[in-house]
């Protein structure tokens, strides 16, 4: 997979769904008051972060796409990444303009191979109406920031030639140091998107 490659199958699709959770703000500022609101949206964005997260982990793990869930899944992700010395749970999401400050969506697997967001996901897969209460802004904000974080490892083994990507509006983190250009993208500053992301929550 060449650099460009990553930007049209993956990191754009991720800065859609970036975009589609900060356009929430509008109306759920992003603040620790919040983290327990739920409605059908978060539900939605859970449920498209975390499939993405499941195809980035296979790709990750040099897995097939089309590999099934006994062949591919979260404990068997855990022994492919760390046979390759990545250690999700050592790595800790700075997110911008929020007081929620720091996130480490893997930190479950330091002790384990279970994960928290993770379990969200497939229990509201199975049964929206009996778990809604967990699609809220917290759990979207860490399945999100840990598809950023597989993402940023997925950047730093192909994009050699220190192609132009686009940043991360919500995220940054010391593993993404050298992944992106700090070079306006696609027209538009990170800082200026930021700022009208936060007018809008008003």
């Amino acid at each position: 997979m060449t650099a460009v490659e990553f930007v049209e199958d993956y990191w754009e699709y991720y800065l859609t769904l970036e975009s589609n959770f900060i356009n929430t703000f509008r109306y759920v500022a992003l603040d620790k008051k919040n983290k327990k609101c739920y409605s059908v949206e978060f539900f939605g964005l859970i449920q498209s972060i975390c499939s993405e997260i499941d195809s980035v982990m296979k790709v990750l793990c040099g897995l097939p796409g089309n590999s099934d869930s006994h062949q591919a899944n979260i404990f068997k992700y855990k022994q492919i990444l760390e046979s390759k010395n990545i250690f999700l749970h050592k790595d800790k999401i700075n997110i911008e303009m929020s007081n929620y400050i720091k996130l480490v969506p893997f930190k479950e697997w330091k002790n384990s191979a279970h994960l928290n967001w993770w379990k969200t996901y497939t229990t509201l897969k199975h049964d929206r109406l009996g778990n809604i209460e967990d699609a809220n802004q917290y759990n979207v904000l860490v399945s999100l920031s840990a598809l950023y974080l597989l993402e940023v490892y997925l950047i730093k083994t192909i994009n050699k030639n220190n192609h132009i990507i686009k940043e991360s509006q919500l995220f940054n983190c010391k593993a993404v140091e050298g992944c992106f250009s700090e070079e306006v993208y696609l027209g538009t500053t990170t800082d200026e998107k930021w700022e009208e992301a936060m007018n809008n929550s008003d």
